[in-house]
Protein backbone atom coordinates (compact mmCIF):
# COMPACT_ATOMS: atom_id res chain seq x y z
CA UNK A 1 0.00 0.00 0.00
CA UNK A 2 2.79 2.45 0.89
CA UNK A 3 4.69 1.53 -2.29
CA UNK A 4 1.58 2.14 -4.37
CA UNK A 5 1.05 5.56 -2.80
CA UNK A 6 4.64 6.66 -3.33
CA UNK A 7 4.47 5.44 -6.93
CA UNK A 8 1.32 7.51 -7.46
CA UNK A 9 3.03 10.58 -6.00
CA UNK A 10 6.04 9.97 -8.22
CA UNK A 11 3.80 9.62 -11.29
CA UNK A 12 2.06 12.91 -10.45
CA UNK A 13 5.41 14.63 -9.99
CA UNK A 14 6.61 13.29 -13.35
CA UNK A 15 3.42 14.51 -15.02
CA UNK A 16 3.88 17.98 -13.56
CA UNK A 17 7.58 17.95 -14.48
CA UNK A 18 6.60 17.32 -18.10
CA UNK A 19 3.48 19.49 -18.08
CA UNK A 20 4.89 22.73 -16.67
CA UNK A 21 7.71 23.24 -19.23
CA UNK A 22 5.34 22.40 -22.09
CA UNK A 23 2.83 24.98 -20.91
CA UNK A 24 5.48 27.65 -20.46
CA UNK A 25 6.86 26.81 -23.90
CA UNK A 26 3.40 27.16 -25.42
CA UNK A 27 2.91 30.50 -23.67
CA UNK A 28 6.30 31.73 -24.90
CA UNK A 29 5.50 30.56 -28.44
CA UNK A 30 2.16 32.38 -28.35
CA UNK A 31 3.87 35.56 -27.15
CA UNK A 32 6.47 35.28 -29.92
CA UNK A 33 3.81 34.59 -32.56
CA UNK A 34 1.65 37.50 -31.42
CA UNK A 35 4.68 39.80 -31.30
CA UNK A 36 5.71 38.76 -34.82
CA UNK A 37 2.12 39.14 -36.03
CA UNK A 38 1.90 42.60 -34.51
CA UNK A 39 5.19 43.67 -36.08
CA UNK A 40 4.04 42.31 -39.44
CA UNK A 41 0.72 44.16 -39.21
CA UNK A 42 2.50 47.41 -38.35
CA UNK A 43 4.82 46.86 -41.30
CA UNK A 44 1.81 46.35 -43.58
CA UNK A 45 0.16 49.52 -42.25
CA UNK A 46 3.34 51.54 -42.84
CA UNK A 47 3.51 50.23 -46.38
CA UNK A 48 -0.08 51.22 -47.16
CA UNK A 49 0.15 54.69 -45.61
Amino acid sequence: MVMQKSFLVLAVHMLFACYVPMVSLLHKRNHILSAVGRAFKEDENDRWN
